[in-house]
């Protein structure tokens, strides 16, 4: 799948994670686990990470973020905006391959 050639692992917002987090947004998926040496990791992805949207879609569930990630031309960038702690972030991603 395209998340896993991004090399990351997500899991859906909750409000307890909201809490752990410390973050105010309710909606997003969560980045659980970024894979050593992917692209995910070479653009400075954290796990805690909050993905909101994605080449321009909004990102509340999983689901979304398949959808936009599925939608894309291979080899585009992927353009993925944060919420990290109180900070909001784009950050472009490139697949290998």
């Amino acid at each position: 799948s395209a998340r896993e050639a991004l090399g990351l692992t997500v899991q859906p917002m909750t409000p307890v994670l909201a809490q752990e987090l410390g973050v105010k947004d309710k909606t997003g998926v969560v980045v659980a686990r970024v894979h050593e040496g992917s692209p995910s990791a070479e653009a400075g992805l954290q796990p805690g990470d909050v993905i909101v949207e994605a080449n321009g879609q909004p990102v509340k569930t999983v689901a979304d973020l398949r959808r936009a990630l599925a939608a894309q031309k291979p080899g585009e960038p992927t353009l993925l905006r944060l919420h990290r702690k109180d900070a909001s972030l784009f950050v472009a991603l490139t697949k290998e391959g």
